[in-house]
């Protein structure tokens, strides 16, 4: 039975649990990298052909709505001026010069409002730039099978068990991996969409009460996803520090124990990618 067991260990479970091992690792630290990749990419950077688009799209839908709104804004503002003291008994020209220099302003903003756009993600470019040396380490292959090979011996009971759990490690290794391919293309998709319409709340900077409100809540959300790509480098340092700590307790305390709390790093990893936007919108006060 020992023979047996040795054989059956050597040459049909150990080699599935060291493929399936390998294989969610390495996809999973090609995805971290492909993460870090698009996380220092600003929407030029991705796609120039699809920001001429959305700049051509934003010029002819959405500025002419901008004006409408600019308009409103500029009506109200003047009505409100007029009537707020003793019903137009009180007239303030200093006011009206005032009102007529925030419209300007604020039409500038709007006819300029893609380079603006499009420098707050080059802040934050550098902001990824400056931590992407910082690259986290990996765990390899060889600590994790030279301990697994120690574990089992010539047990093919144990043998067949971890190589059941290592497959369904790669199964929950190749989610990890979709979400985190979801995280980083859904960033970039959001910054597309949040500039194509970059006019319509640059409209609304010079208006008080809530109209105000909208485009400095857009600013604030802009500024949230150009800081969610460095918050996703951190949290990719993190892991690496955590997989650090891994490496010691497989060393420690076997393998299997090494390979669950992996996982847990992987998991932990991802939840505190996706939860980087929520975070940055925290930071800036963004609704």
């Amino acid at each position: 039975m020992e023979i047996i067991g040795t054989w059956l260990n050597e040459h049909i479970f150990l080699p599935a649990i060291r493929f399936c091992l390998e294989v969610f690792l390495d996809a999973f630290n090609t995805s971290l990298g492909i993460l870090q990749t698009e996380a220092a990419k600003t929407p030029m950077a991705f796609s120039a052909s699809i920001v001429s688009t959305l700049r051509t799209i934003s010029n002819n839908v959405c500025v002419p709505i901008a004006g409408l709104i600019l308009t409103y804004v500029f009506v109200y503002e003047l009505i409100t001026m007029i009537t707020e003291k003793n019903n137009m008994a009180e007239f303030d020209v200093s006011g009206l010069f005032t009102l007529i220099f925030k419209t300007m302003i604020s039409i500038l903003l709007v006819t300029n409002c893609f380079p603006i756009t499009l420098a707050i993600f080059d802040v934050g470019q550098a902001l990824v730039n400056g931590a992407i040396g910082h690259r986290p380490p990996t765990l390899t292959m060889a600590s994790v099978f030279t301990a697994l090979q120690t574990d089992i011996g010539s047990d093919f009971g144990k043998g067949l068990i971890v190589m059941l759990f290592s497959f369904l490690a790669m199964l929950i290794g190749f989610i990890a991996c979709a979400l985190i391919y979801l995280v980083a293309w859904s960033r970039i998709i959001t910054i597309l969409i949040y500039i194509s319409v970059a006019p319509i709340p640059f409209s609304t900077f010079m208006g008080k009460d809530w109209i105000g409100q909208i485009g400095q809540n857009y600013l604030k959300n802009l500024m949230a996803l150009a800081l969610q790509g460095f918050l996703m480098l951190v949290c990719m340092i993190i892991y690496g520090g955590l997989v650090t700590a891994v490496a010691g307790t497989i060393a420690a305390q076997g393998a299997l124990m090494g390979i669950v709390l992996l996982l847990v790093c992987m998991f932990v990893c991802v939840k505190s990618l996706m939860s980087c936007l929520s975070l940055a919108k925290s930071i800036f006060g963004a609704m």
